[in-house]
């Protein structure tokens, strides 16, 4: 109770800088449509699914072929390889019948439906004014629009996923989850978290699906073009962007491997002990150990840990909600895309020990998540 007037001066003193990174926000997304439209990564889904359809699914993966789909669009723009699974091609197919510009904006549309569902999910019972407009700052939150990004299914999917498990229908929210079969390295410990939190019905329906669809998967690209996938994970070219994340700031070699796996362990052994908390929690550590375990990330694939703030102040936790929300704020402001195409080195770091800090914390003995308003063990605050 003390902290109550202390939180709501923040919140007043916030709202000039949620405006500002609103503002900000808005301005590069006009920027990124305008000037950079030729760089969207919907692009190299498109351009998949082209090939697919012109050379057989098991070409899917093939450099060459992909980079003379994308040099045949309007416009063409740089090339980079395409990094997601095939299901996220799957959904490109009935596009291909449209122009590309046509089906770009088609997809966009879809995209920002779900960016809104992900956050109305997770709205809290106050301040939803201030909400929205914190949801509008988040840098990755357009930019992933932007993009196209499957990154916004993930998003959708980690929400959907924690809501569902809140009212107890875990297998639904096992149906959801396996949403990120799309881009699967993003929130790939969610599962395993909640299974360890004590919510089995949603880890077994998740893999039951996930395992099909990993299956179907095989069988769409055959065995070599499967191989070709993961080799391309494991090393993305032409390029690649792991500065951002534990595994390259470790270096990239066998200590950053370790470190890969101590990550993912120190996520599970937090969603364990906070296992009587709420589903809130269970999911953040899920997020934030699949970001310590991944090979690759990029700037977009913020987007989840933004969609895990938004369930943290969903779920009613005051002060420590205001505070992941805070400090997810800052890691994936707008402001880090103003002089780079991704958040800089500084940001880089500390969100990295943003996400060892705050795991740690869960593991700590005197870690405790109190909802407001809770009366019953292991249950979180209604919100509206």
């Amino acid at each position: 109770m003390q902290l109550t007037p202390l939180v709501a001066a923040a919140r007043r003193a916030a709202d000039p800088l949620l405006v500002l990174a609103a503002v900000v926000n808005v301005v590069l997304y006009v920027a990124h449509v305008h000037s950079l439209f030729k760089e969207n990564d919907f692009r190299l889904y498109y351009a998949g699914a082209q090939v697919a359809l012109t050379h057989g699914w098991s070409h899917v993966y093939d450099l060459r072929l992909q980079q003379a789909a994308v040099a045949g669009l309007q416009p063409a723009g740089h090339f980079w390889a395409l990094l997601t699974p095939v299901p996220i091609v799957w959904l490109m197919v009935p596009l291909t019948a449209l122009p590309y510009a046509a089906a770009y904006w088609v997809w966009c549309g879809f995209l920002a439906a779900l960016l809104v569902a992900t956050f109305a999910i997770c709205a809290p019972a106050v301040g939803r004014r201030r909400y929205w407009l914190w949801a509008l700052g988040l840098g990755p939150v357009l930019f992933s629009l932007y993009l196209g990004q499957a990154t916004v299914i993930v998003a959708f999917a980690v929400a959907a996923g924690w809501r569902l498990c809140r009212s107890g229908r875990d297998g639904w929210a096992g149906v959801a989850l396996s949403l990120m079969a799309v881009k699967p390295h993003l929130a790939v410990l969610v599962p395993i978290c909640l299974l360890v939190s004590g919510r089995p019905r949603a880890f077994l329906t998740w893999l039951g699906i996930s395992a099909g669809l990993a299956l179907l998967s095989v069988v769409s690209v055959g065995v070599d073009g499967t191989l070709l996938y993961l080799r391309q994970v494991q090393a993305p070219q032409p390029y690649t962007d792991v500065a951002e994340i534990l595994y390259g700031q470790l270096g990239a070699g066998a200590l950053a491997h370790l470190g890969q796996l101590a990550g993912a362990a120190l996520a599970v052994v937090a969603a364990w002990r906070q296992r009587d908390r709420g589903p809130h929690v269970a999911v953040a550590a899920g997020v934030l150990g699949s970001y310590l375990l991944a090979s690759y990330w990029h700037p977009q694939d913020f987007l989840p840990l933004t969609a895990v703030a938004a369930v943290q102040l969903g779920a009613g936790v005051e002060p420590l909600s205001l505070a992941f929300a805070a400090l997810v704020t800052v890691c994936t402001s707008p402001i880090n895309w103003l002089a780079t195409e991704g958040p800089v080195p500084l940001f880089n770091a500390a969100t990295v020990l943003f996400a060892i800090g705050w795991l740690l914390y869960l593991v700590a003995p005197a870690a405790a998540f109190v909802p407001a308003g809770r009366t019953v063990k292991g249950t979180e605050s209604p919100t509206a």
